[in-house]
């Protein structure tokens, strides 16, 4: 679930003053077909300050005079006739800097193997002008099409080819017949063999609707027309196609989701040397679209956490099992920009005030399910049982006595279970990994106890109304959150930016044993479905789970990759200095930080809002902790996450949300 930007760029409609841009950017994208349909879209949301990847420099290309209709957009604007190869190498060879090409052109033609010959060349022409010449390229998007599946329209209205069965997935294969899409296909596969770490991501759309006066295939704009004329003459609008297309479900591709897709393709690592189909989907509703009854209500207690904020995300996806979904989201701040888009009713409420959670929550009588993802910090592990065990009976008073309907509540703890608090660390003997379920509890205060204590107890007093719960213990957790205690990778990249803009390397701040040792991670996504998988499957009822991506890495095969996300000089650890403490390092660097939020354009935030020293100096200075997935595979959940693929998407994410450079 990696559609994290989705319907969120292209809601910004934002228009930068020349004085808002940028003077330094992440990537160059080269348009080509710019003034098309998908062309401009591309034109209007890569240049937004909030585009992942960015800031985005944009050349776009076309063959006719710029349109005024196109004159805002910031980009620079490239008269070309892609057909005429010494054109194209005269203007697009001087585009060094090019890191990411959009293809989203094509030349009609009077049957389809001219339309290959002439596509075919026009990329041809393209790629063998910028390839040898931009020595950062990294990825090139391709705009093909449904004729992928059915054919070339003289396959379709001559009848000589049967099209596949629809619904159409990427894995079909190629139809018996000349078709340009599979030429162009052909010619990126075979440019992108011939140069080490150029990628590729071909986007299949259906019908598409948008806006450009200049496309051949603008169904919308036509039909627009056909109706302005039936109304002028004074005409009824008459449907003009056959009863087949009336009465058949069909699919459409907006304009602006086939950008971001696009997009999305060409800085997430999940979308390399890959195809997709894009549609709408409504894989997320506007307001108007949400639906009129729900199979599940959730409340989500932490919905800003690292973890809240993938639940926000996850649960009100069309396909989510248990849903449809209504979501509350429960947060102590004011509900913060980057989760403004997430289709959730969302209250501010300090659930450590009794009367305030007893005010606000207790009229939600439609909660089916609680997740908790939540935790205050004390000085102490008995002032933490105290705090977090408060907070959870706020909200457990509040909420089961009024929810007749309430059956399931997610709880979730973590691998201190067995190692023990933090203020016990390097005094209570953990236990030896890999940790199990079944470990017993070690003899120490430990908020986790009591939660669970609390939880169990609640459960158990409801009587008749059953209901059940689940706890969670995931391990470190990679994810999103800028207001999150214990976001290490968030913490992590504030430092490397910091080396970045002071210009000195990127240090490993932790110890040798922590260098050296495997380690397991939680991404963040992945504790949200388990935590769904557990609160709808019967299998998954009144157990403890850990929960991890799968698989194991070491630090000191992670850092050279930190190093590189953000251009800094990587150092390899050496065991013989003696450890400075990252909040002995970063100790006043409040005015660097300011500094490089102004110069980066970076979402406005405080130092101590995005890096949590403290909390680095105590993971990295920790041995081995593994633990076990077993227990959940054997009860049916069997989700992981690669955890190296994890780390670059997460900072992609940040990237993409302004919250770092």
């Amino acid at each position: 679930m990696s559609w994290w930007w989705a319907g969120a760029v292209g809601a910004a409609r934002k228009k930068l003053g020349d004085d808002e841009r940028s003077n330094t950017f992440q990537s160059v994208a080269l348009v080509i077909g710019v003034t098309g349909i998908v062309g401009n879209s591309l034109a209007e949301i890569l240049p937004l300050s909030d585009t992942p990847g960015g800031p985005w420099k944009v050349y776009g290309v076309a063959r006719r005079p710029r349109p005024a209709w196109n004159a805002d957009h910031p980009i620079e604007y490239i008269q070309c006739d892609i057909l005429d190869e010494s054109d194209v190498v005269s203007k697009l060879s001087p585009l060094t800097d090019v890191t990411h090409i959009f293809y989203a052109t094509w030349a009609n033609r009077s049957n389809e193997n001219e339309n290959c010959e002439v596509n075919g060349a026009m990329l041809r022409n393209v790629l063998t002008a910028v390839i040898p010449n931009a020595a950062n390229l990294s990825h090139i998007c391709l705009q093909t099409g449904h004729k992928h599946y059915v054919g070339p329209f003289e396959a379709i209205v001559s009848g000589k080819i049967q099209p596949h069965d629809p619904p159409f997935e990427e894995d079909l294969p190629r139809l018996d017949y000349p078709n340009f899409y599979y030429t162009l296909e052909d010619i990126v596969f075979e440019e992108s063999a011939k140069r080490d770490g150029l990628t590729w991501s071909v986007h299949r759309p259906g019908v598409i609707f948008g806006f450009s006066p200049f496309s051949m295939m603008n169904i919308v704009g036509t039909l627009c027309v056909y109706a302005a004329i039936c109304k002028y003459e004074n005409k009824p609008l008459k449907f003009p196609g056959s009863k087949a297309s009336w009465n058949s479900l069909n699919v459409a591709s907006d304009a602006d989701l086939i950008a971001e897709q696009q997009i999305w393709a060409a800085v997430d690592p999940y979308g390399k040397n890959e195809a997709f189909n894009i549609s709408d989907g409504d894989k997320k509703f506007d307001e108007d679209d949400l639906p009129k009854t729900y199979e599940s209500v959730a409340l989500i207690v932490g919905v800003t956490g690292i973890v809240g904020n993938s639940l926000a995300e996850i649960l009100p996806l069309s396909d989510t099992p248990g849903g449809p979904w209504k979501v509350y989201g429960v947060a102590r701040r004011p509900q913060p920009s980057w989760s403004a888009d997430h289709p959730v009713q969302y209250i501010q409420c300090d659930v450590s005030d009794e009367t305030e959670t007893l005010s606000k929550l207790s009229p939600l009588t439609d909660v089916t399910h609680i997740f908790w993802v939540t935790w205050a910090n004390r000085p102490t592990e008995s002032e933490c049982c105290h705090a977090n065990g408060a907070m959870l009976r706020h909200v457990l008073s509040a909420v089961v006595p009024n929810a007749p309907s309430l059956r399931h509540v997610c709880l979730q703890t973590g691998h201190k279970h067995y190692i023990g608090p933090f203020e016990t660390f390097g005094k209570l003997k953990p236990h030896d990994p890999p940790f199990t379920e079944d470990m017993p509890r070690l003899n120490a205060p430990n908020f986790y106890h009591t939660l669970e204590d609390i939880l169990l107890e609640t459960a158990a007093g409801r009587g008749e109304q059953t209901l059940t719960w689940s706890v969670h213990r995931p391990a470190l957790v990679f994810g999103f959150s800028p207001h999150s205690m214990m976001n290490l990778i968030g913490t992590l990249c504030v430092y490397a930016a910091i080396c970045k803009y002071e210009n000195t390397p990127l240090k490993f701040p932790g110890t040798p044993a922590a260098w050296n040792c495997y380690s397991v991670v939680s991404d963040a996504d992945l504790i949200a479905e388990h935590q769904i998988w557990a609160a709808v499957d019967p299998n998954a009822k009144n157990e403890a789970f850990n929960c991890s991506n799968g698989d194991v890495f070491k630090w000191k095969h992670f850092w050279r990759i930190l190093a590189e996300q953000f251009g800094v000089e990587y150092v390899e650890f050496d065991e013989r200095e003696e450890r400075v403490s990252m909040v002995e390092r970063m100790k006043g660097k409040e005015r660097v930080w300011e500094e490089i939020v102004k110069a980066e354009g970076l979402a406005p935030t405080k130092l101590e809002e995005v890096a949590v020293w403290w909390f680095v100096d105590v993971i990295l200075g920790r041995e081995c902790m593994l633990d076990s997935m077993n227990k959940s595979k054997e009860h049916g959940f069997l989700g992981f996450r690669n955890t190296g693929t994890s780390l670059v998407s997460w900072i992609d994410k940040m990237k993409g949300y302004k919250i770092i450079p």
